[in-house]
């Protein structure tokens, strides 16, 4: 926690030094930031370049607004605000609607299952190939989210936002995002209830 106090001190800081003309301080944001804002990219169009091109997008959006930001939230929440309205406006723009991959597990009544990339190198070959179908079936099922729902699950599950950020992020109240969550993880359930039958989502307890 101290930690992120402190990164985040140093972000509201380098902002004000951007806003005073100091352009090394956008090189610092870059530096500290463009990993997390790729990821969230690529979570969105599923293209790595479309990804590059939006990260970029949005750090030029940063240095654009540098004389207007107030440190009213995280910059890192106002940061993946922005990233999520670029990644959301490209989407509609050109319809892509290409799957992304789920890193992490997915929670269900039954325990977790998990689809990550670790897992699938040490599994024997005919249980790679199964978990990579699955992984096929878990990014259907979550490419066919409401888009609120996506949202929220990609803010909360790959940036490790809470309630509270989530809700800064859009522009919604905890409650919403709890909502949000809760009805996209049962959505997903319901997509996958025919493989939660027969057993082939391990389930981690």
């Amino acid at each position: 926690m101290a930690k992120a106090q402190q990164q985040s001190k140093a972000d509201v800081a380098a902002m004000k030094r951007l806003a005073a003309g100091e352009s090394g301080a956008l090189e610092e944001l870059i530096e500290r930031h463009k990993r997390s804002v790729l990821n969230i990219a690529y979570r969105y169009t599923g293209d790595a370049v479309a990804a590059e091109d939006l990260a970029q997008e949005a750090f030029i959006r940063v240095y654009q607004a540098r004389r207007r930001y107030k440190p009213t939230a995280k910059f890192s929440t106002w940061l993946y605000r922005i990233v999520t309205n670029l990644c959301l406006s490209a989407l509609r723009k050109v319809q892509v609607r290409k799957a992304f991959s789920l890193d992490s597990g997915l929670e269900t009544q039954e325990g977790e299952f998990r689809t990550d990339r670790s897992s699938m190198e040490t599994d024997a070959p005919g249980d790679r190939l199964e978990r990579e179908e699955l992984a096929a079936v878990v990014r259907q099922a979550v490419q066919a989210l409401p888009e609120n729902q996506r949202i929220a699950v990609i803010l909360n599950r790959y940036t490790g936002l809470g309630y509270q950020e989530v809700a800064r992020s859009m522009n919604l109240s905890p409650m919403a995002v709890k909502s949000l969550l809760n009805r996209a993880r049962n959505n997903l359930k319901e997509k996958l209830s025919s493989y939660l039958e027969r057993g082939d989502l391990r389930t981690k307890k």
